[in-house]
């Protein structure tokens, strides 16, 4: 069944030497510490949910101040 396809699937070369297991925990480690210091970063132009809950109570605090602020106004219709 996957004989047909061998020829279009590519192969990779056994490595030369053998990768020693110090220097695999080397790297590991440091990708570690990258992926961690970079995950607290945040993204330029994204806003967590906690910062878009204060602008919106903030939104409606100002709205309710002015709508406070400006005095009612009464028409009296002209007969």
């Amino acid at each position: 069944m996957v004989k047909p396809f061998t020829p279009l699937i590519p192969e990779v070369q056994v490595p030369e030497t053998k990768v020693p297991f110090q220097q695999r925990i080397v790297w590991t480690a440091v990708t570690l510490v990258i992926f961690l210091v970079m995950s607290q970063m945040p993204l330029y132009g994204i806003v967590s949910s906690g910062e878009q809950c204060n602008r919106k109570q903030k939104e409606d605090r100002t709205i309710v101040l002015t709508a406070r602020q400006t005095p009612p106004t009464l028409s009296i219709g002209s007969e």
